[in-house]
């Protein structure tokens, strides 16, 4: 019974090992599915910004400027916000361990 005990424990873990890295797997395409939709708004929104007239079918240089500053000055804030985002998540994990050390020490 006892070597059950363990068979059944590590084909639970295994499962539980498969799951986890499934749902990281889809955490990941959700990610880049939503980086992708995310581009492609950002890219009309600056189009829309930055594009007046439609009378050749090139950009004029002032509505390439600002389609290029606007890509740009998005990049930097999405830059900015993950660095938040990411110190936010590291103080998160950081107080939690505190907690669990704190309480195992009860």
């Amino acid at each position: 019974s006892n070597s059950m005990s363990g068979f059944t424990q590590r084909r639970q873990k295994r499962a539980r090992q498969r799951v986890n890295d499934d749902m990281q797997r889809l955490e990941a395409e959700l990610y880049a599915g939503q980086q992708v939709r995310l581009a492609n708004r950002v890219g009309d929104l600056c189009f829309g910004v930055c594009v007046n007239s439609f009378q050749t079918a090139r950009l004029t240089p002032s509505e390439e400027i600002c389609t290029i500053h606007c890509i740009e000055k998005w990049a930097r804030f999405t830059d900015r916000m993950q660095h938040v985002v990411l110190a936010h998540q590291q103080e998160s994990i950081r107080q939690q361990q505190q907690a669990a050390q704190a309480a195992q020490a009860k």
